[in-house]
């Protein structure tokens, strides 16, 4: 299947860089907008179509020929501009070895589009162990390859976007405190309501919620560092320990003391693709 086109056994992948889980690989194609905040990777590109992509601060679209890569712990939206169907690829790395920052997007030549369709093919039946080991060392070689590349200049952003830049950026300042979203509107000089339609536009929720998301990544790194619960929930902002637990536990799925390690909690990795039907083996037609 291969031959000819890339020599998978041959490939060795870097030391420093390697993919230890696919979680999902899925055509997107019911139009469904898609925002949160997430503990792995998403790599996606656009088949056709165009998408709207709000990654931490940043707001761009994507067009068919360049994929964005999502970092972890960081919220984005992904929002279907004009019927786009869109591939998309959810996995974990050791670390944070990809070493991108939030929101890259990366055009890709003509042999990397060949390689993109390749491993869509070989997301649709990966049963057994050495398909999935083929599809792993594709997306490697992707990103690896991605990596090397110049990234774009950014692109002038519509007022709009531009204040939702600059609100995220005054609350990611605020996390330890009570910034209420009255306050956010007027340190921008901006009405109530217009702050919350930037924010319905570019993340698909509300402003408190979307503060909310930030004190709880924030959290996730105190209590990885070992900070304890009850010093995390002041630190991340929260005025007290069980409204934190709550608002955590409702992000996660698990409580504060369960991340941290308290309470050890069974964990499995298996290839996930139960919620997210893969299509046919076959490439669509506007692949071939």
């Amino acid at each position: 299947m291969f031959q000819g086109v890339i020599n998978i056994k041959a490939f060795n992948t870097p030391s420093e860089f390697h993919i230890n889980e696919i979680i999902n690989a899925y055509i997107n194609d019911s139009y469904n907008d898609i925002s949160g905040t997430y503990d792995h990777w998403k790599m996606v590109y656009p088949f056709q179509g165009k998408l709207s992509i709000t990654s931490g601060n940043k707001i761009f679209e994507l067009n068919k020929g360049s994929i964005a890569i999502l970092a972890p712990e960081k919220f984005h939206c992904i929002r279907d501009v004009n019927n786009t169907q869109y591939f998309l690829v959810e996995f974990k790395t050791e670390g944070n070895a990809l070493s991108m920052p939030e929101g890259t997007v990366v055009a890709l030549s003509d042999w990397e589009q060949q390689l993109i369709n390749m491993i869509y093919a070989q997301s649709s039946d990966i049963s057994d162990s050495l398909a999935y080991q083929e599809l792993r060392a594709m997306l490697e070689l992707l990103f690896i390859r991605c990596r090397a590349k110049d990234k774009p200049s950014p692109i002038p952003l519509e007022k709009d976007a531009v204040l939702f830049s600059k609100a995220v950026d005054i609350l990611q300042q605020n996390i330890p405190l009570q910034l209420s979203v009255s306050q956010l509107a007027e340190n921008l000089n901006i009405s109530l309501s217009h702050l919350k339609r930037i924010f319905a536009r570019y993340t698909l929720i509300g402003v408190h919620e979307y503060f909310t998301t930030l004190k709880i990544s924030r959290a996730k790194q105190l209590l990885k560092e070992g900070i304890s619960v009850t010093q995390t929930a002041e630190l991340a902002g929260f005025s007290n320990q069980a409204y934190f637990s709550a608002a955590f536990k409702k992000i996660t799925g698990i409580s504060p003391r369960e991340f941290a390690g308290e309470i050890k909690l069974p964990r499995t990795s298996e290839f996930n693709s139960a919620s997210k039907q893969v299509p046919d083996k076959e490439l669509p037609s506007h692949l071939l």
